[in-house]
């Protein structure tokens, strides 16, 4: 029994250290995109849109950061397992996210307004 339990054991490791050997890096691409709406007499509206390209294939878990953006509703082209908000920055979470090369995984949220706008429409009378 000893003997079946040490090589169960010593498999594991090995498996486990060899499965570590194995995987490769993923190189992710970001892409921030924040657009303001701005109109008159109300408050300028800021959405901040992130895009993720991941340039091999695999099974991954990943938190992605992202600063000056505001714990609110967020919608994603793959729900997000996990959503916080420590210390004024968004941690958006995907726990066993699917990425395939060329494939682009997207979330908007919204912003703080980092643009002062002012907005005044004059018009002509005839």
């Amino acid at each position: 029994m000893r003997k079946a339990l040490a090589l169960a054991l010593t498999l594991f490791l090995l498996l486990s250290w060899l499965g570590g050997v194995a995987a490769q890096p993923i190189t992710v691409r970001k892409s921030v995109l924040r657009t303001t709406a701005v109109s008159p007499r109300s408050e300028a509206r800021t959405s901040i849109t992130v895009t993720l390209f991941f340039d091999a294939e695999g099974i991954v878990s990943f938190t992605d950061r992202l600063a000056y953006a505001l714990c609110g509703e967020i919608t994603a082209t793959t729900p997000p397992s996990y959503v916080a908000c420590p210390r004024d920055l968004l941690r958006v979470t995907w726990l066993g996210y699917n990425a395939s090369p060329g494939e682009a995984l997207r979330y908007t949220v919204p912003g703080l307004n980092l643009l002062y706008v002012d907005v005044e429409l004059y018009t002509e009378e005839p």
